[in-house]
């Protein structure tokens, strides 16, 4: 035992941060702990969280209504937004990899967020209850569920599919501004024609 820094705080996580020291999350706070030394206040949540994840600059959690949110720490404003869709259920568990941002749900579902737009690309399906922990090794992703069962997924098939279902919403994106573009090109036209 090198020192024991005592918090008043219940700790959900502790992140390694190389620059800054240590970034301790706990229900309500985001304190920055520099050289084991005293706790300084970075952030607090307006209710309590269920679980978080730190990839600088973003700090991930959950809350209580079932959303996704990030803080950017360390910059010149913490900024937080919050996704626009949501699980059913509370998020148990945050994880980044490749681009996308992993949720696991209590529902029993894991979803993948484009992490720069929070976008929902993917629903994995496959537990029957709360998903609670995952493990990634080589392309296999492993994810454990209180109904028991550990399930693993093709990362790289994933991937692929993940792409495609990009393609497919940039695709539809352009189409629905096309048809509200000559929609509105039609009601102009209309409206030259009465006057």
């Amino acid at each position: 035992l090198i020192k024991i820094l005592a918090l008043k705080v219940e700790i959900k996580h502790i992140f390694e941060h190389v620059k800054q020291g240590l970034i301790v999350v706990s229900n309500l706070q985001v304190l920055l702990i520099e050289n084991l030394a005293d706790a300084k206040l970075v952030h607090s949540f307006d209710e309590p969280i269920t679980c978080a994840h730190y990839t600088h600059p973003r700090l991930y959690y959950g809350d209580l209504r079932c959303k996704l949110n990030y803080i950017t720490l360390f910059q010149k404003e913490t900024k937080t937004e919050q996704t626009l869709i949501s699980h059913s259920s509370w998020i148990n568990n945050i994880f980044d990899r490749d681009g996308y941002v992993f949720t696991l749900s209590d529902e029993g579902t894991i979803f993948a967020w484009k992490d720069d737009t929070f976008e929902l690309i993917a629903k994995l399906d496959g537990h029957k209850n709360g998903v609670n922990f995952h493990i990634k090794i080589d392309e296999i992703l492993f994810t454990s569920s209180y109904d028991t069962r550990i399930l693993s997924w093709d990362l790289k098939k994933l991937k692929v599919e993940l792409h495609q279902e990009l393609e497919r919403l940039k695709q539809e994106k352009i189409k629905k501004a096309e048809a509200l573009a000559a929609l509105s090109k039609q009601k102009k036209g209309k409206k030259k024609k009465t006057t």
